[in-house]
């Protein structure tokens, strides 16, 4: 039993060893892509440099087949990134917090839920037309008698014109009750109406990539030199940059930007949930 308990503690110890690897890589990324790229420059100073014409066809496919592989590696690290973060405990206390509140709303509480919407959009966008008003050296009183046709400066009011353009939020239960990213339709829309189009869209990147991989016709090279090598080490650097960038991208959209739209959201639901009483 106390080995097992070892065992145990020293795989839990391995895992958080894992974790804390990845937060220093996500960190020290600016650090590894400028490492890299000194390390590169360092390479090509000892050979001469010189750059082949955009319109041949050699530069085309190699740009083309770079360009692809770029993309398919950028955003296939940054889903991996997001998947990281979401077991770091800033994504994971966020999303708890949202599920808990989530689920204190029932089915009852729907047309309630509507109204607290309009409401929260109503005096979301008059403390936004208030805070551009004080940013602008205005008051509510002008505003009002903008709208009562009194005129202003030019200068003036055209400031008064784009304050009161400002739009309200969209908000609806939809958007606060759904796990994922809300479409812009009803709530109670069909998406079967939309799915094919939506899978068609999704579809386009993977399209392209492989009617560009389709058409690449490789021919080995005869005779290469240390210069073709470095030529080619040169040609690929940018990936791997690419890469990290990516999964940099990923793991800070799901550890910040998604936890704190589950924390907004939440906030929201408690907001509602005290309105009740």
């Amino acid at each position: 039993m106390k080995d097992f308990s070892q065992i145990e503690d020293s795989i839990l110890d391995s895992g958080e060893m894992v974790k804390k690897a990845g937060r220093a890589l996500i960190e020290n990324m600016g650090k590894i892509i400028a490492l890299a790229v000194s390390l590169i420059m360092i390479a090509v100073t000892f050979t001469d440099i010189s750059f082949s014409s955009v319109f041949t066809e050699s530069f085309a496919s190699s740009l083309l087949l770079l360009l692809t592989s770029s993309y398919i590696i950028y955003f296939s690290l940054e889903d991996a990134g997001e998947k990281c973060a979401e077991n770091t405990e800033e994504y994971k206390k966020a999303k708890e917090r949202y599920d808990s509140l989530r689920q204190k709303v029932s089915g009852n509480d729907i047309a309630d839920l509507r109204v607290f919407c309009l409401g929260y959009s109503e005096r979301e966008l008059e403390y936004r037309k208030s805070n551009a008003l004080i940013r602008e050296g205005l008051s509510s009183e002008d505003m009002k008698a903008f709208c009562s046709g009194k005129t202003f400066d030019k200068r003036t009011g055209r400031k008064l014109k784009r304050i009161a353009k400002i739009k309200p939020v969209r908000l609806t239960p939809r958007m606060l009750l759904s796990k994922g990213k809300a479409g812009r339709s009803g709530e109670l829309e069909n998406p079967e109406s939309k799915k094919l189009l939506s899978l068609i869209i999704k579809l386009i990147p993977s399209t392209v990539c492989m009617t560009v991989t389709v058409s690449v016709m490789l021919s080995a090279k005869e005779g290469l030199s240390s210069a073709d090598v470095l030529n080619g080490i040169l040609k690929l650097s940018a990936l791997p940059m690419i890469g990290f960038k990516g999964y940099s991208a990923g793991y800070s959209y799901a550890k910040h930007s998604l936890a704190s739209w589950f924390e907004t959201k939440a906030d929201i639901i408690e907001d509602f949930l005290k309105s009740k009483g």
